[in-house]
């Protein structure tokens, strides 16, 4: 999480409209994210209140890391390598770990309708970029 929103703050710093479609897709990927894991605090144990308290928690680190992005950015001017590098960085996450035990855990009707999101989401992207 602090990645993302460190993400989306340097983005503002490479240009506003960079900045704002590194906002959508931000917000796209963090409100599922947040459900997701408050889902899996609860199933694991967490009381409804631990698990918000839980999530809270490693929100406001977000903005913590937007801070220190958008400071860092400052001061080197890195935003140009650091964008392309986060961006590799949730694509690798995602098609080692997430989208395989995604599909494991799914029928087949509910494995075509997540790829054709993901189809949808990579057609987006193209067209925004």
């Amino acid at each position: 999480e602090v990645s993302t929103q460190s993400t989306g703050a340097i983005a503002f710093n490479v240009g506003v409209s960079t900045g704002w479609l590194t906002t959508a897709g931000i917000l796209l990927h963090e409100l599922p994210h947040e459900v997701t894991d408050y889902a899996v605090l609860a199933q694991s144990g967490f009381t409804r209140r631990g698990a918000v308290v839980a999530q809270l928690w490693t929100c406001s680190a977000g903005i913590l890391g937007s801070v220190a992005g958008v400071l860092f950015d400052e001061s080197f001017s890195c935003g140009r390598f650091v964008l392309p590098l986060t961006s590799g960085i949730f694509l690798y996450v995602s098609t080692t770990s997430l989208i395989p035990a995604v599909i494991e855990q799914t029928g087949p009707r509910d494995t075509v309708i997540q790829v054709a999101t993901m189809a949808l989401g990579l057609a987006l992207t193209f067209c925004c970029s």
